[in-house]
């Protein structure tokens, strides 16, 4: 019973006439005092936990602005070497800008340089030019060459077939050789005199194809040889080549390397022409190679075997 709950239940003295309630009260009001210094006991000790959790808290915000304090001088060290790079890099965005203009310096050099570079490599697609008409009328050459070939194919098959006649006749003949053999005899001579001239042009025309041969052959290893003194750097020849108006053909400012003059698409349509493809070092040598050798070699034993 609290000091409230007396108030609350009336007075503490007792009635009239009754002599013993006064000890029953004094003992109930004594009760209710101990109960009351138990409950401020109680409070002052949870008071004083809480006081001790109240200093752990402090110690703990103590710690933590200890750390705060040393995290704000770590960043301010940081910031001055902040300040330090960002002087560093004005310096050297100061170099950066001279470093620049002298890179425009060269730049304009360099430019003026490509601008007569594209002029040499001009006057080298003139002679690249130059050099490929010539082929054209090379390879009409060959063409005209190659039809006087075929030409002379035909005349041999038509003597092989007129031969052929000529034996089926000589049978009959053998039959008649009796009766006619002065007459027969005549007519044998002359066509053995007509075969033989047809042999002798067919011989005429062998030997000027193989002239023709000869000069090809020559030419392209005249090409050859221009090739190579170019790559090794002797560009100043004179070609023995002559151009359609009879004269020699100069090649000063010619390619200094194969693969510049083998990457042109003109030369790759001409070699293309003719199957020719590979390296760009073997373009043109297999390109003279392949002409000669197959125009003006194999199809003509091959004809002339067959015939």
């Amino acid at each position: 019973m609290t000091l409230s709950a007396l108030s609350q239940d009336g007075p503490l003295l007792p009635p009239s006439g009754t002599q013993g309630g006064i000890v029953v009260v004094a003992n109930d009001f004594g009760q209710s005092i101990l109960a009351a210094i138990r409950d401020v006991k109680d409070c002052v000790t949870h008071v004083g936990e809480q006081v001790a959790q109240l200093d752990d808290r402090v110690t703990l915000l103590g710690d933590r602005v200890t750390l705060l304090e040393d995290r704000v001088t770590l960043l301010e060290d940081r910031l001055g070497g902040v300040e330090q790079c960002v002087a560093d890099l004005k310096i050297c965005h100061g170099k950066s800008e001279k470093t620049l203009e002298g890179l425009c310096g060269k730049m304009d050099l360099f430019a003026k340089q490509m601008e007569c570079h594209g002029a040499k490599l001009n006057r080298t697609d003139d002679s690249i030019k130059d050099i490929l008409n010539y082929f054209k009328e090379a390879n009409q050459r060959f063409k005209e060459a190659n039809n006087r070939h075929d030409n002379l194919c035909d005349n041999a098959l038509n003597t092989a077939l007129r031969l052929k006649s000529l034996d089926d006749s000589l049978d009959q003949i053998a039959t008649r050789l009796d009766t006619i053999v002065g007459a027969t005899d005549t007519g044998f001579k002359t066509t053995l005199e007509k075969i033989n001239d047809s042999d002798e042009r067919v011989y005429r025309e062998y030997d000027t194809l193989s002239s023709i041969k000869s000069q090809l052959i020559d030419m392209f290893a005249i090409v050859s040889r221009l090739i190579n003194d170019t790559v090794t750097g002797e560009a100043e020849i004179i070609c023995p080549i002559p151009l359609p108006n009879g004269q020699p053909m100069p090649v000063t400012g010619f390619p200094r390397t194969i693969q510049e003059l083998a990457n042109l698409s003109e030369l790759r349509k001409f070699g293309s022409m003719y199957g020719v493809e590979g390296p760009a070092e073997m373009l043109l040598y297999n390109l003279a190679v392949h002409l000669g050798v197959r125009f003006l070699v194999e199809e003509i034993e091959a004809q002339l075997a067959n015939a």
